[in-house]
């Protein structure tokens, strides 16, 4: 499984040609901007971790993303936390499904259409880099400095809601 650590480490050995300073530096101007519109539909104990999922918005009006994350901790995510996740997000779906799959790191493989799982990344990411877009990026951020306990407890009474698969979310946009 992929750590938060592993990602940042990738970044800075050529994911961009821009330094990870910079990457990082635009995704969290992302999350600055969009922070306050981030939902939590729920969380939960799954396989001694917690999931989560979220809600992120788009820089599209009225669109949002299901982003999920299962982190392998019961407290506190750090950058050594190992997790997995999953996005219907176009950016995180093309660019890395595939290869959070190939490192057991991907949550409903089956919610994507099956070459983004069974074929590597060859246009959008030719070198199989892992790394996360702005969506992803953003929910990790969000949930970073909660703590899980806390989390999980406030949501054990929510009713679980439907994450869309990445079609789903396609057609919902029109696309």
């Amino acid at each position: 499984m992929i750590t938060i650590r592993q990602i940042v480490q990738n970044i800075g050995k050529g994911q961009s040609a821009v330094g990870i300073k910079a990457v990082l530096a635009e995704l969290d101007k992302n999350y600055q901007k969009i922070k306050t519109k981030i939902a939590i539909a729920n969380a939960g104990i799954l396989n001694d971790g917690t999931a989560v999922h979220l809600k992120i918005p788009s820089s599209t009006p009225r669109v949002s993303y299901d982003v999920v994350l299962w982190v392998n901790s019961l407290n506190r995510m750090t950058l050594d936390t190992e997790f997995k996740c999953y996005s219907n997000s176009p950016g995180f779906a093309y660019n890395f499904a595939y290869i959070f799959n190939t490192q057991e790191s991907l949550l409903f493989p089956e919610k994507y259409p099956e070459e983004f799982v069974m074929m590597p990344p060859k246009v959008r990411n030719p070198y199989g880099l892992y790394g996360f877009d702005k969506h992803v990026f953003a929910a990790v951020k969000f949930i970073g400095t909660r703590n899980l306990q806390d989390l999980n407890a406030s949501y054990a009474e929510v009713e679980e809601q439907p994450v869309a698969t990445f079609n789903e979310k396609k057609r919902e946009l029109g696309r």
